[in-house]
């Protein structure tokens, strides 16, 4: 009777068990979530796969601060560049060009390299501006650099590797901003917590948010992040895409 009685209780009060045992791994650091189906996340990454529609290009370092990119930069006149490394040899190879590189990041004093075309803001770049705190949005940077005279031109370039705070920063953008940049190189952290509910639509929406207006041209995996399975698939962690705008596509 006593074993039934106690069994009674637990089931009666299962819910507020749950929250109790819920609230205990949270202290330790631990966190239980629905699990996203498998082919939600296929689905997701096939949607990434690129078709090359052009030449491309390769500037920059041949390892970590390289990318290959449309050549399509005939015209392009600034590049957006947030969060900046030890070593800047993309832009480099860009301000060689005579394209001119906003560079921002509140972690370091300067860029590694002086470069006249560089133009350096010491904040984290976010989803909103706070000068407090060292924030500003895209939308902010974009209207505090850019020339009025100038910002009807469709003629920039982002390339942004901001370590897992670049879904926010896609959220966050205006349609009306996102579609002046002709070409996107983005580094996609974290995508292992696609397999998580509670991140996968935030994630997958700020993907689809890019391909409403940009095409992919170019997908690079780095490992250096860990890796996951998707079906039978194994993928990096870290993504490197890079977008070319439709209608240049």
């Amino acid at each position: 009777m006593n074993i039934w009685f106690h069994v009674g209780n637990l089931l009666k009060n299962a819910m507020p068990l749950h929250h109790k045992l819920h609230d205990l791994l949270l202290r330790c650091g631990i966190s239980l979530s629905s699990v996203t189906p498998c082919t939600q996340v296929q689905e997701l990454f096939g949607k990434l796969k690129y078709n090359n529609g052009g030449k491309l290009i390769h500037l920059g370092s041949s390892g970590d601060g390289g990318y290959w990119i449309p050549d399509d930069l005939e015209g392009v006149d600034y590049c957006f560049s947030p969060g900046v490394a030890n070593q800047s040899s993309f832009e480099e190879d860009l301000a060689m060009r005579g394209i001119k590189v906003f560079l921002a990041d509140r972690s370091v004093e300067k860029p590694p390299v002086n470069n006249p075309n560089f133009l350096f803001l010491k904040s984290h770049v976010g989803s909103f501006s706070d000068e407090s705190v060292g924030l500003i949005s895209l939308n902010q940077w974009y209207a505090k650099v850019i020339p009025a005279s100038e910002r009807n031109e469709d003629n920039l370039l982002l390339q942004m590797d901001i370590e897992g705070c670049e879904y926010e920063v896609i959220h966050s953008v205006s349609e009306e901003l996102l579609k002046k940049f002709r070409i996107l190189i983005i580094e996609f952290h974290n995508l292992h917590q696609l397999y998580n509910c509670n991140h996968f639509g935030y994630m997958s929406r700020a993907f689809d948010k890019l391909l409403q207006h940009h095409q992919v041209c170019c997908v690079n995996q780095n490992f250096s992040a860990g890796y996951m399975w998707i079906g039978n698939e194994k993928k990096a962690r870290l993504l490197e895409i890079t977008f070319h705008r439709k209608n240049r596509y």
